[in-house]
């Protein structure tokens, strides 16, 4: 939701109180960048064997290296997947205009 603000033309997002958190920004930062480290490697050969059976979502790839290895979703895109991408082993493609983007193996 966007609420107008005296002195700017756009609309801001309108921010509402949920509650109290329970966890800080510094814990949920700290939480964020101490995740596994996985060897690239491993990430890439995840990769290619689940795009091996079709193109997959980013979203796919992501939980599968997560349950599977412990990588981030940061790891998963710098050691996994731009890596194999700038080798020419795989590509991203867009289902149609308004599609989501997924990966799939270069032919």
């Amino acid at each position: 939701q966007f609420a107008s603000v005296a002195g700017i033309n756009d609309e801001v997002p309108l921010i509402r109180p949920e509650g109290v958190a329970d966890r800080s920004i510094d814990d949920l930062l700290r939480a964020s960048s101490t995740g596994a480290q996985v060897p690239s490697a491993e990430i890439q050969a995840l990769i290619l064997r689940e795009l091996a059976t079709g193109r997959k979502s980013r979203k796919h790839l992501n939980e599968a290296a997560r349950d599977g290895l412990g990588a981030s979703q940061n790891a998963v895109y710098e050691r996994g997947l731009a890596p194999l991408k700038g080798q020419d082993k795989i590509r991203a493609a867009k289902d149609g205009y308004d599609g989501k983007w997924s990966w799939e193996l270069r032919a």
